[in-house]
């Protein structure tokens, strides 16, 4: 079978020792302030490679791609003894096109380092990535018709004043150089994502029971407000731009966003039910599902929540090309495919680490492909990204980026 490295097309029959780690160096404010990240990355003049081959135009994937270049990367996730390697923040691009995977790159006496490089789900190939001096991205979401994304940004430790601070960034990926860049929060947000005209990023807060609206462009602006349910943990927009969903305190509220924030319906969950995830399955995301870590999933299917498992494991997806749920179930190391008209009965289902070549990593992530029939993508806990096809009866494996070793 083949292994494809991911990066531009490079097969993944390189040795590992022969993938060279690079150290670069970067220009910072501060002079006496070296700032240096040593990972395995490179980008490459390249006339004859397309970063953007085969993704559409008008999708997240081909705004993202830089032509002519060869992207290299190698994960270097940060391991911690036995308990293996904690994976920093991975997402999904609204449309399916692209997949971002935060990378941060520790350094001795100095602020950490981010990466964040960028898959185009097309073609399972590395088309760009955005590095981050003595940044520590925490979180990053997309922007729509761009280039840009915007970054969640924590402060250095200082002894001096330990509580942490935060700051959102809009970063040009093309250039590696920051759009705007938002006052000090002293809050930790634990949630935020675009309008989808890019203009207006909705940001939620811990302990709080209101969403600020940032001006992207000018994210120093005073920011506006709007009320909503208490501790807010997941914030999501309909693909049609036209609702805002907000998960939070055992309900989910859904406000019209088109001209003016305005409160359209909360309905509550079952009972005793909190989920930290909740993912749209429909344009205007009448349809949703909604999941809790190590718990229970339910689909909500406009009128009320049908349980599809009592514990599910660390991720559930919705996948728009195939118009169907793909959860994780846990122990088994097992991907269940669902139809959402009939969800009494699984329609698949298939082993995810059984399958040669055989894989080790828990799952960590299921990332949705954009075309019909192309499959799945899943990210390991180990690091392990493999792509996963049905071929008749019979799922086929093929590991695109293979288990990090330590650094």
């Amino acid at each position: 079978m083949r292994y494809t490295f991911l990066l531009t097309g490079c097969m993944f029959l390189y040795a590992v020792n022969a993938f060279s780690k690079n150290t670069i160096e970067w220009k910072n404010d501060t002079p006496e302030i070296k700032v240096k990240a040593s990972g395995l990355f490179s980008k490459t003049r390249d006339s004859k490679l397309c970063g953007s081959k085969d993704a559409p135009t008008g999708t997240f994937a081909k705004a993202l791609a830089v032509d002519r270049y060869r992207f290299q990367w190698r994960p270097r996730w940060n391991f911690v003894g036995m308990g293996g390697a904690i994976l920093p923040f991975v997402l999904e691009s609204p449309d399916e096109s692209a997949l971002g995977i935060v990378e941060t790159l520790p350094q001795k006496n100095a602020p950490s380092s981010s990466i964040v490089v960028f898959i185009n789900l097309y073609n399972l190939r590395v088309n760009n990535y955005l590095l981050m001096p003595g940044k520590n991205v925490i979180k990053f979401c997309f922007i729509p018709f761009s280039s840009n994304v915007v970054c969640l940004i924590k402060a250095p430790f200082d002894k001096y004043n330990p509580k942490p601070k935060f700051q959102f960034q809009t970063m040009d990926t093309h250039i590696d150089l920051p759009v705007s860049t938002s006052r000090v929060i002293k809050d930790a947000p634990t949630a935020f994502c675009c309008s989808k005209d890019g203009s207006k990023l909705f940001a939620a807060f811990k302990d709080s029971n209101k969403i600020r609206i940032y001006d992207t462009n000018e994210l120093s602006k005073a920011f506006k407000t709007f009320k909503t349910i208490d501790n807010p943990i997941a914030i999501n927009r309909s693909a049609n731009g036209k609702r805002l969903l907000i998960t939070g305190s055992g309900k989910i509220q859904i406000f019209n966003t088109e001209q003016q924030v305005i409160p359209e319906e909360t309905i509550v969950f079952p009972k005793f039910f909190h989920p930290d995830k909740v993912v749209l399955s429909s344009n205007d995301a009448s349809t949703f599902l909604v999941s809790s870590h190590g718990g229970a999933t339910y689909f909500y299917n406009g009128e009320s929540f049908i349980k599809i498992c009592k514990r599910s494991d660390a991720d559930v997806n919705w996948s728009i090309a195939e118009q169907r749920i793909y959860l994780g179930l846990p122990k088994e190391s097992t991907v269940a495919i669902y139809n959402a008209g009939n969800l009494e009965n699984q329609e698949a289902r298939f082993r995810f680490q059984k399958l040669r070549p055989s894989t080790s990593g828990k799952l960590y992530k299921i990332i949705s492909l954009p075309t019909s029939g192309a499959g799945v993508a899943i990210l390991d806990k180990l690091g392990t990204l493999s792509h996963f096809k049905r071929k008749r009866r019979r799922w086929m494996k093929e590991i695109i980026i293979n288990q990090p070793r330590p650094q």
